[in-house]
């Protein structure tokens, strides 16, 4: 075993000690910091993604980039934001809603897929840009993944880039309750 101490947030630190099979040259000892449930989930999460991620860009050489939002919360707008930036580059996006637990951003999701360019900047010297410059949609085809563990928010977002021909949906059907709370 190994001592600790606790973090602002009241959690433990602990430290545990392995002492692993004998060496030539002695015993080797590890220092394992243990994580909570949470972290590990998280942890695995986001392993699960950068794994369909690799496997996409390798499947089309490169031409297809992924996306997976998990919820329409504050986390899951700066997770598609951070991933959309660099995946849009691409001649396609799949757009993975799978597990999407549902929140309040599908407006700006959309409001992201839907910006197309109004004009172009040509400089003298230089690269030309798109306008608005903040603009990054190479991409012509978007796909949305669902199933049925898609629900609120995440229904909603998948409706919507159907009705606005924005995105093709394909999987299982969703959870079916687009359920909405809140004081209006």
């Amino acid at each position: 075993g190994g001592g600790g101490g606790r973090d602002a947030g009241g959690t433990a630190d602990i430290g545990v000690r392995i002492e692993a099979a004998r060496r030539a040259r002695g015993l080797r000892t590890l220092r394992v910091r243990c994580i909570s449930y949470q972290e590990e989930q998280d942890m695995r999460y986001r392993d699960w993604v950068h794994s369909c991620g690799e496997t996409v860009h390798r499947e089309s050489k490169g031409r297809v980039g992924y996306i997976h939002v998990s919820e329409m919360e504050k986390k899951g707008f700066a997770d598609f934001t951070r991933q959309y930036l660099v995946e849009c580059e691409r001649d396609a996006i799949i757009l993975d809603i799978r597990g999407n637990t549902g929140g309040f951003c599908s407006p700006l999701i959309i409001d992201s897929l839907s910006r197309r360019p109004l004009g172009v900047h040509v400089p003298r010297y230089g690269h030309p840009t798109s306008f608005p410059n903040d603009l990054p949609s190479n991409y012509q085809v978007v796909v949305c993944v669902v199933n049925e563990e898609t629900g609120s928010d995440g229904e909603g977002l998948a409706h919507s880039l159907a009705c606005l021909q924005l995105a093709t949906i394909v999987g299982t059907r969703t959870w079916g309750g687009v359920i909405v709370t809140g004081d209006s």
